[in-house]
């Protein structure tokens, strides 16, 4: 017999994949008491609404769209589209703002007396258009509940920039003065949810680097300044996301991003999927272990809507990492992404199984060899 220590790679498999959605197929004839969404200015903020609105024996008992502090016209354009979705399938509908500093609390009492009442409530979450910031919340307070939980994603067609709108105008895209995906930094916020356990040792941010440097180099900054003038200390590990296209286009998407972020070959990287949640997990785990004795870790949570849920769950496994979130001033709403190419969802069933099989990681098993 031996002693081992269980790591990720042993309870990877027992996680749910992201596959393809089918609503009707899926969904038809099911019944599920919340769905919960984001009013966003991206079209595919409608996309699973309306498609479970089509459907003539699905029904929730309520929905819940959440609503953001920025862009506040540009979301309106979607509104009474969504409105008549949610209305179409759900009994009730509410929602809540998302971006005020009682959201949490808010959201927590809420599930709290859907608890009392519904033992184990069907939950679908719909994160096309949630921030990392408002994905990062909602998982936090949901899995603090015994639910089961159904995440739902429609995946953007055209995600801007393009290969030759970047070459054609590169400063449009990465410079502070020009507004490509957003503009400027409203703030750093340190998340309440994930604020970790401090300790004496350095800082080390892990960061999901985006088209648009600054908020990344906010983070940093706000955490610790020095960083960013010791480089040579190799305190920032980037997660240069590996997105779901074409090989040529991977490619291409990969070399801008370390092109704009200045990240040189001689810095700490990894390549992460921008699409499988189970590799960025896995990726931070590993992190986690190389580097916590000698580091306190930080997460600058930039990422995709996958990387993000990675981060979340590695929130859940290692609650002394602290995460960080940089709010733009204001989002581009005609170049962000456009269409939908297709829907995905990651059915997690019951979250206290998912908990369970999470908390293994670091326990020590008896083997019989």
């Amino acid at each position: 017999m031996r002693v081992k220590e269980i790591e990720f790679v042993d309870i990877k498999n027992k996680l749910p994949d992201i596959v393809l959605l089918d609503c009707e197929k899926h969904f038809s004839g099911k019944n599920y008491d919340i769905f919960f969404c984001a009013l966003g200015f991206e079209e595919r903020c409608l996309t699973i609404p309306e498609k479970l609105s089509s459907l003539n024996d699905f029904r929730c008992k309520q929905a819940l769209y959440f609503e953001y502090s920025t862009n506040i016209e540009d979301n309106e354009v979607n509104k009474p589209r969504l409105m008549l979705a949610l209305e179409n399938f759900a009994e009730s509908l509410d929602y809540f703002k998302c971006d005020e500093d009682d959201f949490t609390r808010n959201l927590r009492e809420f599930l709290q007396q859907v608890v009392k009442s519904i033992e184990n409530p069907k939950i679908i979450f719909d994160i096309s258009v949630c921030s990392s910031k408002l994905l990062l919340s909602v998982m936090k307070v949901l899995f603090e509940f015994d639910i089961y939980l159904h995440i739902v994603y429609s995946e953007a067609a055209n995600y801007h920039p393009t290969d030759e709108e970047f070459e054609k105008e590169p400063e449009k895209w990465t410079s502070e003065e020009g507004f490509g995906l957003t503009r400027g930094v409203g703030k750093v916020i340190p998340s309440p949810e994930y604020s970790g356990v401090r300790r004496e040792n350095l800082d080390l941010v892990i960061a999901f680097p985006t088209f648009k440097p600054e908020r990344t180099k906010a983070i940093i900054t706000h955490i610790d300044e020095s960083i960013l003038m010791r480089l040579k200390e190799h305190r920032i590990i980037w997660m240069v996301g590996d997105p779901h296209m074409d090989e040529e286009k991977k490619k291409n998407r990969k070399a801008i991003t370390r092109k704009i972020n200045e990240i040189t070959d001689d810095a700490l990287s990894y390549e992460v999927s921008t699409f499988d949640y189970k590799d960025t997990l896995g990726s931070l785990e590993q992190i986690y272990k190389n580097k916590n004795l000698d580091f306190h870790l930080n997460v600058s949570a930039l990422g995709s809507k996958m990387q993000s849920l990675g981060i979340a769950l590695l929130g859940h496994i290692r609650p002394d990492i602290s995460i960080y979130f940089a709010l733009p001033k204001e989002y581009n709403p005609k170049q962000y992404s456009e269409g939908c190419k297709a829907t995905w969802q990651i059915d997690f069933g019951e979250l206290q199984n998912i908990r369970e099989i999470l908390n293994k990681v670091g326990m020590l098993e008896i083997i019989k060899d």
